[in-house]
C-alpha cells in the first residue's frame, strides 16, 4: 500500500467515524427529547387531575346537570392525549425517530383542543364570577326603602369607607353599624374588607346574615372555580415540547 493509499484510508476511516458520532449524538438528542417530553406531560397529567378535581368540587347543581360540561370535555381531552402517548411508547415496531415524531403531532392537537376548550371555560367562568359578584356587593335590600336611595346611601358609605385600610378602623364602623342598624353602611365595610382582604372582618359581617353568607361563598366559589381555569389555560403553554 503506498502513501497516497493509506492516507486516502485513513481519511475514509475518519469521515465513518465521524459519521457514526453524529448518528449516535442525534440518537441521544431524540431520547433525551422524549424523556424530558415523557416528563412534562407528567407533570401535566398531575397538575390536570388536581384542576380536575377543584373544578368538579365546585361544580354546580345546574353544571352537573348538563350531559356534558366543558370541564368534561377538558378532562377527556386529557385522557385521550395520555392514552395515545402510552400507545406509543409502547409501540415496539416505532423507532426513536417516528416515537418523536408521532407524540409530536399529538400534542399540538392536543394542546389546541385544549386551548379551544379551557378559553370557553374561562369565558363562562368569568361570566358566573361577574354575575355572583354583583349579588354579593348589591346595596342591601331593605323592606319599604326606596331602592334608588337605598343605592345613593350605599355610594355615599362606600366614599366614607373608601380610605380606610385600618382593621381597628373598620372594625369599629362596622360595629356601629350594627348597633344603629345601619345596614348600607355595614355592607359598604363588607366591600372594604374584601378589598384590603381582611377575612376577620369579612367573617363579622357575615356571622350574623345567613343570605348575605350564601352569596358571598357564591362568589368565592365562582372566583375559585375562575382561578383553577386560568391555570388550566397555562398547562399546555407551559409544558410544551423542545425539540433538539
Amino acid at each position: 500500500m503506498d502513501k497516497k493509499e493509506f492516507q486516502d484510508r485513513l481519511v475514509a476511516n475518519l469521515d465513518a467515524r465521524r459519521t457514526l458520532d453524529e448518528a449516535s449524538e442525534r440518537r441521544t438528542n431524540r431520547q433525551s427529547w422524549i424523556t424530558h417530553h415523557l416528563t412534562q406531560a407528567e407533570q401535566y397529567r398531575r397538575a390536570a387531575r388536581e384542576c380536575e378535581q377543584r373544578a368538579a368540587d365546585l361544580m354546580t347543581d345546574e353544571q352537573r346537570s348538563n350531559k356534558v360540561t366543558t370541564a368534561e370535555q377538558i378532562s377527556r381531552n386529557k385522557q385521550r392525549f395520555d392514552s395515545t402517548i402510552a400507545e406509543i411508547q409502547e409501540n415496539r415496531d416505532l423507532n426513536e425517530e417516528a416515537k418523536q415524531r408521532m407524540i409530536s403531532e399529538v400534542y399540538e392537537q392536543s394542546r389546541g383542543e385544549h386551548a379551544k376548550l379551557a378559553e370557553q371555560a374561562r369565558a363562562e367562568a368569568e361570566k358566573r364570577v361577574n354575575s355572583a359578584r354583583k349579588q354579593a356587593f348589591a346595596p342591601p335590600r331593605m323592606k319599604g326603602a326606596d331602592p334608588a336611595t337605598v343605592y345613593l346611601s350605599y355610594r355615599d358609605a362606600l366614599d366614607r369607607v373608601g380610605q380606610t385600610r385600618e382593621p381597628d378602623k373598620l372594625a369599629e364602623i362596622l360595629s356601629q353599624a350594627d348597633i344603629t342598624g345601619d345596614e348600607v353602611l355595614a355592607k359598604a365595610v363588607l366591600i372594604r374588607a374584601y378589598e384590603v382582604q381582611n377575612e376577620a372582618l369579612v367573617g363579622d359581617y357575615l356571622k350574623n346574615r345567613p343570605e348575605e353568607t350564601r352569596s358571598y361563598e357564591k362568589f368565592t366559589d365562582a372566583a375559585e372555580e375562575f382561578n383553577i381555569l386560568e391555570r388550566q389555560t397555562q398547562l399546555f403553554g407551559t409544558l410544551g415540547p423542545r425539540k433538539p
